[in-house]
């Protein structure tokens, strides 16, 4: 997992989690950018990742995170920038998955 050389390191905004079974979870965030309290645009960053976990065994989770991070008004128009990340760390070591 890359997680803290690509994504930023903080977020300003709001985050809703869901838990549709004992097993899969879905998070969804809005935020101000990257490392933003203030965002230097309009757009909002956002962020979207499944957890999925098999019992005593395994944790899978995807996530992607992207967002407009040029500032509003910039000639060269808005800048998208995208990071996606997935990460199977192994239970096996510990007596529950969580």
């Amino acid at each position: 997992s890359n997680l803290f050389f690509g994504l930023s390191f903080y977020h300003t905004g709001l985050r809703a989690t869901q838990t549709w079974t004992d097993r899969l979870s879905t998070t969804v965030s809005v935020v101000n950018g990257w490392n933003s309290v203030v965002d230097n645009n309009e757009a909002k960053s956002v962020e979207a990742d499944v957890v999925y976990k098999i019992e005593n065994r395994l944790l899978l989770k995807g996530l992607y995170f992207g967002g407009v991070e040029r500032s509003g008004g910039a000639m060269e128009g808005p800048y998208w920038r995208h990071h996606f990340d997935a990460v199977a760390p192994s239970c096996a070591a510990r007596p529950s998955c969580s």
